[in-house]
């Protein structure tokens, strides 16, 4: 799955997937490693996590938040999805999996890649 994200205005590539806008994560009373992307409850300590990847559009400047979880914003859902930006010289980054989004369950990556797949598929994103 690609993912498009950049800063101020969220616009379409030429592909006509949706660019998201990144923003530092905004801290809450649970430390962002600790929730779920998609239902965003909290994750206990010891329960088995799973991943969902993700790669940015080549135009995408991630060096800014490498190392980092930032959040985005789907604009056709106005969700906000906290994503791990992998450190640059991380054997995700190797692999080519830049984004890493954290999940609960099968369930929740199974919804996740549907909420991405149609954010990038209506390219709701303003021009």
């Amino acid at each position: 799955m690609t993912m498009g994200s950049s800063r101020g205005p969220s616009r379409k590539d030429r592909q006509g997937r949706t660019d998201f806008r990144l923003s530092p994560w905004k801290p809450g009373p649970v430390p962002p490693e600790s929730i779920c992307a998609f239902c965003h409850r909290e994750i206990p300590d010891g329960q088995e996590v799973l991943g969902v990847s993700a790669v940015p559009l080549p135009d995408v400047d991630l060096d800014p938040y490498r190392g980092q979880i930032i959040e985005i914003t789907l604009l056709a859902t106005g969700m906000r999805v906290p994503v791990i930006v992998a450190s640059k010289d991380s054997q995700a980054a190797r692999d080519g999996k830049h984004l890493m989004f954290m999940v609960c369950s099968d369930a929740c990556a199974s919804r996740l890649k549907a909420t991405l797949e149609r954010e990038i598929s209506r390219g709701d994103a303003a021009p």
